[in-house]
């Protein structure tokens, strides 16, 4: 398919082919906004040439041919006579992903998805200062550090990557390792602790719940120092249910949800061939209602939902959080999703 071509217009190709599947679906959203951070960070081109070319094959043999053809018409229509280069080309690109999906500007578009390509990107264990800052508009990576470290801690403290989490704490004028783990406990104790209450496909207790406490019992104590995590849930308590409500997904998709379509349970052994994968730190609906019970237990309540009405800022702090939440949603399925978990 890219006989003749140059090494650039295969580049331009596959970045526009990453494009158009962007718009299909969050999943899709997300993997290819994480394949193009990595092109502009000069990270496996050659990966991502591939990734465009097999995904163009895929349409093809939907019998999309012609369909196809038009969408590249028009991809070529909106390419200046000189194509782009390097970060230009990425930019461009996620200008049309972000325009496509009504997202106000391409830094919104990141920001949205931010958490899972920071949790990726440290994942795939790239060096974190070569992370394009840029795409955010941010052009010092202390800077990028000091006001997107909410999002990167709960990320890095899941991992267990104590050398990123004191290279941060080095960065950032007056912090140390323990200050930032304390700052944003709220979001940490909400990445972790439903590691608890995982279950694997099998539908047995296993290595998450062990990771779990690995996390919570031996790599987090000692940079609480006198502050234990028993004692900190209660200063921290609305922001630990807004952050736990935020990294609930389904399983199936909403439609199943909605109508109360039958299947297996969480752990059931099933092929999961029509299933979304849900993977820590997001969880499933009644693994969180496993962590509302416990806070609930800890505050002499007998249902969870009584956590929520004891004061109403708290309640009017969740709907405020409701409310931007559905405001920032893009796509049909993830308000519906957003109104399904907040019920």
């Amino acid at each position: 398919m890219y006989v003749g071509e140059s090494s650039e217009e295969k580049r331009v190709t596959a970045l526009l082919t990453l494009g158009e599947i962007a718009c299909v679906s969050v999943e899709n959203e997300q993997r290819i906004l994480m394949e193009l951070s990595k092109a502009a960070a000069g990270i496996n081109q050659e990966k991502m040439l591939e990734l465009g070319a097999r995904e163009e094959e895929k349409e093809k043999e939907k019998g999309k041919g012609k369909e196809k053809g038009k969408e590249k018409e028009h991809e070529d229509s909106m390419v200046p006579g000189s194509r782009r280069r390097g970060d230009d080309l990425v930019t461009f690109i996620m200008e049309h992903i972000a325009r496509a999906l009504s997202y106000q500007s391409p830094k919104a578009l990141v920001e949205s998805h931010l958490s899972f390509l920071l949790k990726e990107w440290c994942e795939q264990k790239y060096p974190l200062n070569e992370f394009p800052i840029h795409l955010l508009h941010e052009t010092n990576f202390v800077e990028f550090l000091k006001n997107y470290d909410k999002v990167l801690l709960p990320k890095l403290v899941f991992l267990m990557d104590r050398k990123n989490i004191q290279s941060i704490a080095d960065l950032i004028p007056g912090a140390t390792a323990s200050k930032l783990i304390i700052e944003h406990f709220s979001s940490i104790f909400a990445h972790t602790f439903p590691l608890y209450y995982t279950r694997g496909r099998n539908g047995k207790y296993g290595k998450e719940k062990d990771l779990g406490i690995q996390i919570c019992e031996k790599f987090l104590p000692p940079y609480l120092g006198s502050n234990s995590i028993d004692s900190l849930i209660p200063k921290e308590l609305d922001d630990i249910l807004i952050h736990l409500l935020e990294l609930v997904r389904f399983r199936k998709n909403v439609d199943e949800v909605i109508s109360g379509s039958s299947g297996p349970a969480n752990g059931d052994d099933d092929d999961g061939s029509d299933e979304l994968e849900i993977k820590p730190p997001n969880y499933l609906p009644q693994t969180v209602e496993q962590v509302f019970d416990h806070l609930a237990q800890g505050f002499q309540k007998s249902k969870a939902v009584e956590l929520f009405f004891k004061t109403k800022d708290r309640v009017q702090k969740i709907l405020l959080h409701i409310n931007q939440r559905l405001a920032q949603s893009h796509r049909k399925e993830v308000i519906i999703s957003s109104f399904i978990c907040y019920l």
